[in-house]
């Protein structure tokens, strides 16, 4: 009994490699089929091609806001990447250098600019006067807006933090 089974097991094999005349074997986007093949008659579906072949995931599409945004105050300045968090916030990667991050209502939360100033524009009037008037020849390379403060980087490595309405509260340790 043990002698028919394993020959049951073997026709069943044989059959199953015999069905496929390319010798069992899948196609390869690109390869001919031999036309008296099972395989050329599959459906579309299932036949291998080059549209089958996984692509990069799409990157998403930056806010409208976010690119008026950059365009106003980064003139010339292209956006090079991007990366969204799940929690809704979207940091944008400027060709300069640049990164600004975006709140989910696509406001801007921080930017920093490695070895140059924050557009003055961004940096409200009082704490400008304030870094002027103490700091002279530093730049203010990132300001964070925090919960009714703002938190700004010199290009000296000074941190000073300041109240919603540009007031100085201190140095940063």
């Amino acid at each position: 009994m043990k002698y028919f089974s394993f020959i049951a097991v073997a026709l069943c094999a044989g059959m199953f490699v015999s069905c496929n005349n390319n010798g069992g074997q899948q196609p390869v986007a690109g390869q001919a089929i031999p036309s008296n093949s099972n395989v050329a008659q599959q459906a579309p579906a299932q036949q291998a091609s080059a549209q089958d072949v996984p692509q990069a995931a799409p990157q998403v599409a930056v806010p409208a806001a976010v690119t008026d945004f950059i365009n106003k105050n980064f003139p010339g300045i292209t956006i090079t990447g991007q990366d969204p968090d799940s929690d809704g916030e979207i940091e944008v990667y400027l060709s300069d250098g640049t990164k600004v991050e975006f709140t989910p209502n696509n406001e801007w939360k921080t930017i920093k600019c490695p070895g140059k100033a924050v557009p003055a524009a961004l940096v409200p009037q009082a704490i400008a006067s304030y870094v002027k008037s103490n700091y002279q020849s530093a730049l203010i390379t990132k300001i964070d807006k925090k919960y009714g403060s703002f938190e700004i980087e010199l290009n000296n490595g000074v941190e000073l933090n300041f109240d919603a309405n540009g007031n100085f509260l201190g140095m940063d340790d």
